[in-house]
């Protein structure tokens, strides 16, 4: 005679299944095991870094228990000169700059005012990069993505100069930090070696270009 199997459901799973005098064995199908490495290469200064904003946090939200994100800064800006600094994009110096931030703020919608880049231009990405290395390296790199969120709000949103000294102690202590010590340390101190190693890991992974994520 055929022996009928029982079947039981666990009530916390939901799970299913037939028994036949043993315990059900539950496979959890919910466990979430981090197995990719994901490079995302920007910039302080980025206009379309800003703009791609509001889709890597959804990303982030919806996917992020598939992988671990690693922001690695570019260094777009260094300094004017007399070259142009973005050919491609027609950008010879800072007026140039203020109305191509105008059409990625109306193309994407992100408040971007640009008049900045005129009255009040951004000299350098590297100080406020520098910054973000030095939060990342003595606090964290939680506390660290909050500095680069909080100082593009400060430029694209509200017209302030990240690269000064007293801006970037101003958005510093607003996290809760010491902003003269952390500012301090990066100009004079670690800041620019613990930048340059991020310059090296973006030539090895062969970027020319920001808002790339790679893995």
């Amino acid at each position: 005679m055929k022996q009928n199997n029982q079947m039981v459901c666990d009530l916390e799973t939901g799970v299913c299944g037939e028994v036949n005098g043993e315990e059900m064995e539950v496979v959890e199908f919910n466990t979430k095991k981090k197995s990719i490495e994901l490079y995302y290469v920007t910039d302080p200064i980025c206009s379309h870094c800003w703009a791609l904003e509001p889709v890597l946090r959804r990303f982030i939200t919806q996917y992020g228990h598939y992988f671990n994100i690693h922001t690695v800064l570019g260094g777009l800006l260094e300094k004017w000169g007399d070259k142009p600094v973005d050919p491609a994009n027609g950008i010879s110096g800072p007026a140039d700059v203020a109305g191509h931030w105008r059409e990625v703020g109306e193309y994407s919608r992100m408040p971007i005012d640009g008049s900045l880049m005129i009255d009040n231009p951004v000299q350098s990405s590297y100080p406020p990069s520098r910054v973000f290395k030095v939060i990342q390296q003595k606090h964290s790199t939680a506390l660290a993505e909050k500095y680069l969120r909080r100082s593009r709000e400060e430029l694209f949103a509200f017209n302030q100069n990240i690269a000064e000294t007293s801006a970037m102690i101003e958005i510093v202590n607003g996290l809760g930090l010491n902003g003269e010590e952390i500012v301090h340390e990066a100009e004079q101190g670690s800041g620019q070696s613990l930048l340059n190693e991020d310059f090296s890991l973006v030539r090895s992974l062969g970027v020319r270009g920001f808002q790339r994520l790679l893995c």
